[in-house]
């Protein structure tokens, strides 16, 4: 007897409408739960974090101040360029690492470590040279940051040095007192700027070095910013000087003393183009100020009242 084909298809669909009936019910049955594996219910402990000097740190405790004092200077040396002084992003285009996922979810650094020593090229190069102990006072750093980005007072502690051993640097070895007066230009210095702004200064003596509020939220005013000096001489010995806003090639862009912005064509060595740094005895004296003398120079001048 010959079966019609749409009796055929009738029942298929039937015996496909009875398998998704038992397949959902089979969903919905609830399954037995495996016994977690004894390791997964008894973690081995981390190893807690060290800082460089040594000791252990403490996830759940305050931030240790000298730790974020020694990650500061890690951290203006290896990350500032692209992060900011203050770890919050910066002119080229580096991340704000106070929001980072890395950082506030790594209590114990091993996180941070294991992204450095692989970096995340071309941006950002790796940093496998930096020891645990360093990663861990960086992070410390950046945490404290942290802190001050969420409105609440700085933790990094800056005035650790010996002030006297800081006046003798600023009117011995380090040259200071050739350029500077502590009864001139840096009276009342100390009252004037906090010491986070004043240690910024000396660090990072020009634009987004210096320290400006959001890094120290109780500094209301920050010193100025010291414009590179140019002086352009034309063919006829006509002299103009200013502070210079630009130079290139093609041109040259200035604002002299009546703060006029001028502009002057170059063509090769015509006119004759001489650019100072005010500041450039202060890059100089970086290529050799070691941390101590830069702890010391700032409790000096924190004392100028």
């Amino acid at each position: 007897m010959k079966v019609p084909r749409l009796w055929i298809i009738v029942g298929a669909l039937g015996c496909l409408t009875v398998a998704i009936a038992a397949f959902a019910r089979a969903q919905q049955q609830p399954s037995a739960e495996k016994p977690a594996p004894a390791a997964a219910q008894n973690p081995p402990a981390p190893t807690p974090p060290v800082d460089s000097a040594g000791a252990p740190r403490n996830a759940a405790a305050p931030i240790d101040r000298e730790a974020a004092a020694r990650g500061q200077q890690l951290f203006l040396q290896d990350c500032s360029f692209c992060h900011g002084p203050d770890a919050r992003g910066g002119a080229e285009g580096g991340v704000d690492l106070t929001r980072s996922a890395i950082l506030n979810g790594d209590p114990t650094s091993a996180q941070l470590a294991a992204f450095l020593k692989i970096g995340r090229p071309p941006k950002m190069p790796a940093f496998d040279t930096l020891t645990d102990a360093q990663v861990s006072d960086i992070e410390a750093f950046v945490h404290s940051q942290n802190l001050i980005a969420g409105g609440r007072a700085p933790l990094v502690a800056v005035v650790v040095g010996d002030a006297k051993a800081g006046e003798e640097f600023f009117n011995g070895a380090g040259k200071c007192n050739t350029c500077h007066s502590v009864t001139d230009d840096l009276k009342g210095i100390g009252s004037k700027y906090d010491a986070i702004t004043l240690q910024g200064h000396i660090v990072l003596p020009r634009g987004r070095g210096g320290w400006p509020n959001i890094i120290s939220p109780f500094q209301v005013t920050n010193p100025p910013d010291v414009p590179k000096k140019v002086t352009v001489t034309m063919p006829d010995g006509g002299v103009t000087t200013g502070d210079m806003i630009s130079i290139s090639d093609f041109d040259v862009v200035l604002r002299d003393s009546a703060g006029i912005r001028r502009t002057f064509a170059r063509n090769g060595n015509v006119p004759k183009v001489v650019v100072t740094d005010p500041l450039q005895a202060h890059i100089d004296l970086m290529k050799t100020l070691t941390d101590k003398e830069m702890h010391d120079l700032t409790a000096y001048l924190v004392t100028l009242k």
